[in-house]
């Protein structure tokens, strides 16, 4: 009997690990004063390749706004360092500031 009840948790545990989730998507939309055009869009998408668990292919940026909108997967990253990869890069992302060696490495048109 104890062989049986043992055996019957076993199988719920590896139903359990087969049912978890893999991937939690999300979406967040990102403010970027800096954002200016192509260029600078450019500079933030080669800092957000970097990072881990963000969809590249989802990126768009509005240059009007100056908004950044972008889905990540919550299980691998999270908003804020969404944030500080574009810190990184040199532009302020909603209350993150840019990092200074970031800011320094920008062209005119990006500052």
């Amino acid at each position: 009997m104890k062989l049986w009840i043992h055996g019957f948790v076993a199988l719920l545990l590896i139903a359990g690990m087969v049912s978890c989730r893999k991937e939690r998507p999300r979406v967040v939309t990102v403010l970027v004063p800096g954002l200016n055009g192509e260029k600078c869009a450019q500079i933030i998408s080669e800092s957000l390749a970097r990072a881990d668990g963000i969809r590249m292919n989802t990126l768009e940026f509005d240059y009007e706004k100056r908004e950044i909108t972008l889905e990540y997967d919550s299980m691998r990253t999270a908003v804020k360092n969404v944030e500080h990869f574009i810190a990184k890069a040199g532009f302020d992302a909603n209350t993150v500031p840019a990092y200074k060696e970031g800011l320094e490495r920008l062209p005119e048109e990006c500052k």
